[in-house]
């Protein structure tokens, strides 16, 4: 489970108001889209990923399933590693206006052989020294893109901490 931007045609940028929706993506059945109202009398969304949450977790430690092991069995449930995840992300950095800066960063993803698609630096303004600078990368391993974000924000070049969103293609 985790947030992250979707394609604004796509059945999840649909939902609004207290609505809420999770999207599950199972090998036998496919993606399934589960909404309902997220606040008020029955918050059905938020259930439903408690019951997702529970169900990882009694895998995780090897216990069975409150209903049984119908959803346990060997085989029957097989959770994602999200470190394996290989999916495009976007990156927002808050980073000083010098020479080097941006090639520190480039020189970064390229050692966590990370394919850059697009990016976005804004000129600076006449009263400050930091420019945003946006990324969005090519399909990228999960692992590769947390150890690169350590990376940079630990450069002295970068002002704030990296934001880090992964895209969906649904």
């Amino acid at each position: 489970v985790h947030p992250a931007m979707v394609p604004s045609e796509s059945l999840l940028a649909n939902i609004h108001d207290e609505f809420n929706a999770i999207e599950v993506v199972g090998s036998s059945v496919g993606t399934q889209v589960y909404s309902g109202r997220g606040a008020g009398q029955m918050p059905t969304a938020s259930a439903v990923v408690a019951d997702m949450v529970e169900l990882a977790e009694r895998k995780i430690s090897g216990a069975g399933s409150a209903g049984g092991d119908m959803i346990l069995d060997d085989g029957a449930a097989c959770l994602a590693d999200m470190s394996e995840l290989e999916i495009r992300y976007y990156l927002r950095l808050l980073v000083e206006d010098r020479p080097g800066v941006l090639e520190s960063i480039t020189h970064i993803v390229a050692q966590g052989d990370i394919s850059i698609a697009s990016v976005i630096q804004k000129e600076r303004d006449l009263q400050g020294g930091t420019v945003p600078l946006i990324i969005v990368t090519h399909e990228a391993r999960e692992r590769s893109m947390r150890q690169a974000v350590a990376a940079m924000n630990a450069l002295d070049g970068v002002h704030e901490e990296v934001t880090m969103i992964r895209m969906e293609e649904l």
